[in-house]
Order: C-alpha cells, then structure tokens, then sequence
C-alpha cells in the first residue's frame, strides 16, 4: 500500500508541474513527502542523481520483486493485489519464463 501512495503522489506532483504553477512551499511539501515515504519508509535513495523516470523504474522493480517473493512463497493474494495495483496504475506486467516483463500504458 505505500508503494501506491508514493505512486499517487508521484502523479499527482507531475500533474502539478505540468498544469499548474506551484509555489515553492508546495513543491517543497510534496518533495518532503516524497522522500519521506521513498526514502525513509520504503528505503529507497532519492537524490539529484535519478530523474523521474528513474525513480518510477526503481520503484515499479521493487515491487516485482516483492511480487516475486511472494509467489515463491506461495501467498499468490499478496502476489495477485500487487498485480493488480500495478494495473490500477497504469502498469502491465508478463510473466515470463526468463522474469517479468512491464510496460507503462
């Protein structure tokens, strides 16, 4: 569930600066949450050196693997809502004998 809300809030701040003109207090707020949830939360590394892009990768990659992990496992609800939450993202996945396989649609 937090990766969803770092997505969301992903989304929501490239809608911001791509259709609005936010304050700097904004951005701000946004980008504290931002690594709060990334960083501190989840243990992500956020920093200048990644652009978005990069960022969405890594963290559409942790999540397939916490996927995985769950299918090795064998609790395949847990591996299933994942599934699923990608595809309420936006993100489709294919199972694949050499791995997963995502696209953003």
């Amino acid at each position: 569930i937090a990766l969803s809300v770092v997505f969301d809030l992903t989304r929501i701040i490239q809608a911001a600066l791509a259709n609005a003109n936010p304050s700097r207090q904004t951005l701000r707020y946004l980008k504290d949450t931002l690594e709060l949830l990334a960083g501190q939360i989840l243990g992500i590394r956020l920093g200048s050196q990644l652009s978005r892009p990069q960022i969405v990768d890594e963290l559409i990659e942790l999540i397939l693997k916490e996927r995985a992990a769950a299918r090795k496992a064998g609790d395949y609800a847990k591996a299933d809502a994942l599934r699923s939450e990608l595809q309420r993202l936006g993100i489709s996945i294919k199972d694949t004998p050499k791995g997963t396989l995502w696209t953003i649609t």
